[in-house]
């Protein structure tokens, strides 16, 4: 792959946007604009079977994967009211839980559903529907409790 004694035009990269710097390749993320060393940029493979560069950074697709999220949870515990369902008391957003009431009516795990690369809203409310709000204390005694 990234070999800084090769010129990018010579190898089976698509070189879109990269730039020769001092014998270093370099590519803009779209994101930050930065310029920067194509190790920090992650790779995909085209539909023709090229490598390539991804557009943004690894450090700006990671924070916008986590504002994306971050913001899909906000608005599914502000749909279940702040709060949890069994002890009533509010917490910080990392705290909550989506506790399935009926394990066998799950169709798939809410974490697995926020690592879709593109999750709707009605995907994320049809499991919420089967679902309660708790905050980790009172999840871990749900489970406790059903073990027992």
């Amino acid at each position: 792959m990234y070999n800084p004694l090769m010129n990018p035009e010579e190898t089976d990269i698509v070189t879109r946007n990269i730039r020769v710097v001092n014998g270093v390749w370099m590519k803009p993320c779209s994101i930050c604009q930065e310029l920067l060393v194509v190790e920090k940029f992650s790779t995909k493979t085209t539909r023709t079977g090229k490598l390539t560069y991804k557009s943004a950074c690894i450090q700006c697709s990671n924070l916008t994967i986590k504002k994306f999220r971050d913001g899909m949870k906000r608005t599914a515990v502000d749909q279940f009211g702040g709060c949890c369902f069994d002890c009533k008391r509010s917490y910080p957003l990392a705290v909550y839980d989506f506790h399935h009431l009926d394990s066998a009516d799950k169709d798939i795990h809410l974490s697995r559903l926020l690592r879709k690369k593109r999750t709707s809203w009605n995907e994320m409310k049809h499991e919420l529907d089967k679902c309660v709000l708790l905050c980790a204390n009172c999840h871990r005694i749900r489970h406790y409790s059903d073990a027992s």
